[in-house]
């Protein structure tokens, strides 16, 4: 009977685990192609001008991505949203890699 409990209780730290990674917003940039070029997280609340972002760029060999970057080269939330978001912006904010 211990098993199954230690089980259930197992799943649920995963349950909540995952609801915590669906708390955040998300914000997306797409190629002229209609492939998502850029991706930014942040927690809600956090406006696109705040340094508060993770900001991912893919990289596309055709229409499959070959390479994601990250951007400054690091997975941090302390990036700005509104220059990557933007259209007709180059996105040249930060260094991916």
């Amino acid at each position: 009977m211990a098993r199954q409990d230690e089980a259930v209780k197992d799943y649920s730290n995963t349950a909540r685990k995952t609801l915590a990674v669906d708390a955040y917003k998300e914000k997306f940039r797409y190629t002229g192609a209609g492939l998502v070029e850029y991706t930014g997280k942040a927690m809600p609340g956090k406006s696109i001008g705040s340094a508060a972002w993770q900001i991912k760029k893919f990289v596309y060999s055709g229409t499959d991505v070959s390479d994601i970057l990250w951007a400054s080269s690091t997975n941090t939330f302390e990036h700005i949203w509104s220059g990557v978001g933007s259209v007709g912006t180059t996105a040249t904010t930060y260094n991916y890699g």
